[in-house]
């Protein structure tokens, strides 16, 4: 689960620190929502992270049905192989 986090002026003092999202380069201003890393306390525009994360789960759900077709892929060709080596 990702918290989301929309600059205030409650949040003035970060703002004053003129920090970057370190992916796009892009600064923080009021209103903008964005999400910390835990372990580095980045900060990241919350929408690009959304984009990224889809990306990645799509990506992943790419590789297991490519291993999956691998699978069955492999089953087939096994199986037609025994049925030509038993004419």
């Amino acid at each position: 689960m990702v918290n989301a986090l929309i600059l205030t002026e409650n949040q003035t003092h970060f703002l004053q620190e003129n920090r970057q999202d370190p992916i796009t380069g892009d600064s923080f201003s009021l209103g903008d929502e964005i999400v910390f890393c835990a372990e580095c306390k980045s900060a990241f525009f919350s929408l690009f992270i959304v984009v990224v994360l889809l990306i990645l789960h799509i990506i992943q759900a790419l590789t297991l049905l490519t291993t999956q077709f691998s699978f069955f892929d492999k089953l087939l060709r096994i199986k037609l192989m025994q049925k030509r080596d038993e004419k």
